[in-house]
């Protein structure tokens, strides 16, 4: 028999050939996903910007692969002719020997005659070994009760068993013989084995050699299109449905978890993944945890006497056309997964984007709604990204905590959460990612904090309030992990997603390295254009008296966010700090920059509570209201929006800080020898600076980039009259 395109192709498919072939160049080691790029094999160097992918076509009917940067693209035989530089036929050969597909490569003409049972052959797998035999009459009678044919059993690897032999605990060698009462049979890889004695009561399964932690039946035999994938509680469901034309695969076990990346390639193969899980407790419970963690539907088998899994549903001879329509009737409130196609070239997808704008720009544009506010001015909008930000030990996540309760609450009662209330018209599912606190006492004491004061006790768990934690994974791994967890978000929920990073510097490597950094703001502003997501990061700022946000990151966060918040102590004369909480507002893109407010942590409410009223006025009264330069910037950000006179300044500065006209001078003084920076309402840069009209003085915010001058200070300074006055 010549080999032929058609006869690889009824052995493996082509996405398993391109997953064998390309293994070497997915660092990942997992199954290549669907427009996940990988360094391009065909380049003597790896690709800094990876982009090389694979895709299903449905013009051809198969997977192939694409390189967006170089234009590469072909079949999976083109993949391997061109890896190994061979003709056709030549890759023809080598994918099934390769692959070890044991298609027969004699001649037509010949007189070859397979053999259909192969004789005796024993595996070793480290201390223990496996004697296979070919399948009896009555095993083969066995399994064909369920539908499965010897050609199935071929198809995934099953075999009969003679014996097998291992290690105990106590370190003696001991021995199963197969009888043909108590049968043995196999599921058979290269450097492992699962053992199945389906008569045995106390050891049915059992395995030699080194057993995977993420063993999945099924996933080699999956076709490059399908209908339905189930997912199944055991291999004999896998083999029993592929006897009925269905397809599937099955984990480790029930109680295993589906990972993000399966699940990824999964939806890539089929229109629809289900679950079908056995008719008992630990089925019931484990379908539906993992249907709900995915959105996936769950089919429930009818009960069955002497029978609990689909296979039994076979074997009883239960009709088909009433399991057909359970899992039509599953699948009828779902939407069919999107079928993986090719992603749009660079330049495709900047003309859709523009297609995209030209459309809104011919429509009148009707703003969002803020997601929160506080005491009825809008802080925080939809898909944007925002910042809390201050020095350690501010009581940043605190704030963090009382906004996500804010988010989280039942209804518009009112509350002590510092004056925030969200949008009640809109459902929101919160995510907060910590990086810090312990899992067994901070973490959990913090989550609890903000369901009590969103008016849920702590036995509950409201299905919209999502919480990690990427402490245990080392910083190199975190973004890959945060991404992975994020991309899981969008497919548990079908509401806005606010997602708390706490702190966001833990999240990367490296935060003063510009690859790391940018490579998280990229993601969280592709995320904010693309999926229904809003970001609130905190960041430490450095130690010290500058007001930075750590790092090349810090830097570049300050830049993107629509708001910034920040949180500190208030000061007294003496510039020592007080127990009074400043929340001033950096930044506002889509508003004015609001006056700040102030908070003091209440060890009754274990929270932050406002100060106002009469007890922000005793803190004035006492002197401790806190007149630090960055108090005295803030005013200056609000009240320089146009050129004021020395006097409007100084009356202003003395009226809000209740201080001496000498005091508010020394500010001024510093503000000026220190360059600081101030923003003006347009948020741009920019330094406080003067101009002198006879003895008139006026104050005004220069930008930075177009600054003419720089006034030079006298060094002393004795009266404040206007006419000697430095500043």
């Amino acid at each position: 028999m010549v080999i032929s395109k058609e006869k690889i192709l009824s052995a493996t498919t082509s996405c398993e050939i391109l997953n064998h072939y390309l293994a070497p160049y997915n660092h990942s080691r997992g199954r290549l996903i669907p427009g996940k790029h990988i360094s391009n094999p065909f380049l003597s160097e790896k690709q800094k910007t990876p982009s090389f992918n694979i895709y299903y076509s449905h013009i051809s009917g198969e997977w192939r692969y694409k390189d967006f940067a170089t234009n590469d693209d072909g079949s999976c035989f083109d993949l391997v002719m061109n890896l190994n530089n061979l003709s056709f036929n030549d890759a023809l050969h080598h994918i099934n020997n390769e692959m070890c597909l044991n298609l027969c490569t004699h001649s037509d003409n010949t007189a070859f005659t397979p053999t259909l049972h192969p004789s005796d052959k024993t595996i070793q797998y480290g201390t223990s070994s496996l004697i296979l035999k070919p399948f009896s009459l009555a095993e083969l009678d066995w399994w064909k009760q369920y539908g499965i044919s010897e050609v199935v059993l071929k198809q995934f690897k099953v075999s009969s068993a003679k014996a097998f032999s291992a290690i105990n605990k106590s370190n003696k060698e001991y021995k199963i013989d197969s009888t043909p009462e108590n049968p043995i049979f196999v599921y058979v890889s290269d450097k492992w084995a699962k053992i199945y004695r389906p008569f045995e009561s106390k050891y049915r399964f059992q395995y030699l050699g080194e057993k995977p932690s993420d063993y999945i039946f099924g996933i080699n035999q999956l076709p490059d299109m399908s209908e339905y994938i189930f997912i199944t509680g055991g291999e004999k469901d896998v083999m029993s449905l592929a006897a009925h034309g269905y397809t599937a695969i099955s984990l480790n076990s029930e109680t295993a978890f589906l990972p993000q990346d399966v699940y990824t390639m999964l939806r890539s193969r089929c229109r629809f993944l289900i679950i079908l899980y056995d008719n008992d407790s630990t089925g019931f419970a484990q379908g539906e945890k993992l249907a709900k963690s995915y959105n996936l539907p769950c089919v429930t088998l009818p009960p069955m006497n002497s029978g609990k899994d689909i296979s039994d549903y076979f074997k009883l001879g239960l009709p088909y056309p009433d399991l057909q329509k359970l899992f039509v009737d599953a699948c009828s409130s779902y939407e069919p997964l999107s079928a993986p196609t090719i992603a749009p070239s660079r330049l495709d997808r900047l003309l859709i984007t523009q297609e995209k704008l030209k459309e809104n720009k011919s429509k009148k544009i009707t703003f969002s709604n803020p997601i929160l506010s506080q005491n009825e001015m809008p802080v925080f909008y939809p898909n944007t990204i925002n910042v809390i930000q201050g020095k350690a030990g501010m009581h940043k996540s605190r704030l963090a905590q009382i906004i996500s309760s804010a988010l989280l609450k039942k209804n518009d009662e009112e509350d002590s959460l510092l004056g925030f209330k969200k949008d009640f018209s809109k459902s929101y599912a919160i995510c907060y990612v910590d990086t810090e606190r312990n899992h067994s006492e901070q973490l959990p004491y913090a989550l609890q904090q903000i369901q009590i004061k969103a008016g849920y006790n702590i036995e509950e768990h409201p299905e919209n309030f999502d919480y990690i934690s990427l402490l245990e994974f080392e910083r190199k791994m975190r973004f890959d992990v945060l991404n992975e967890y994020l991309e899981h978000l969008r497919t548990k929920y079908k509401r806005h997603i606010f997602i708390i990073l706490d702190v966001i510097t833990d999240c990367v490597y490296n935060f003063n390295d510009p690859k790391d950094s940018m490579a998280l703001i990229d993601m969280m502003n592709i995320s904010i254009n693309h999926y229904d997501v809003t970001f609130l990061c905190v960041i430490h700022e450095n130690p010290g008296s500058a007001d930075k946000a750590r790092g090349h990151l810090g830097t570049e966060i300050m830049n993107k966010a629509s708001t910034v918040i920040q949180v500190g102590y208030e000061r007294d004369r003496d510039r020592k700090e007080t127990d009074l909480i400043k929340v001033a507002y950096l930044k506002c893109r889509s508003t004015r920059k609001y006056y700040p407010f102030f908070a003091k942590y209440s060890e009754t409410d274990s929270s932050l509570v406002l100060v106002e009223g009469e007890a922000l006025a005793a803190y004035e009264k006492d002197g401790k209201k806190s007149l630090d330069v960055n108090s005295v910037i803030a005013q200056l950000e609000i009240i320089l929006n146009t050129p004021l006179s020395r006097k409007e300044v100084i009356n202003n500065l003395t009226s809000v800080f209740k201080c001496s006209v000498r005091f508010i001078e020394d500010y001024l003084k510093q503000i000026f020898e220190e360059k600081s920076i101030l923003m003006d309402s347009h948020n741009q840069k920019c330094n406080l600076d003067k101009s002198r009209d006879g003895r008139a003085i006026t104050y005004f915010l220069n930008p930075i980039n177009i600054q003419q001058s720089v006034i030079e200070m006298p060094e002393n300074f004795i009266n404040t009259s206007e006419d000697d006055a430095p500043f």
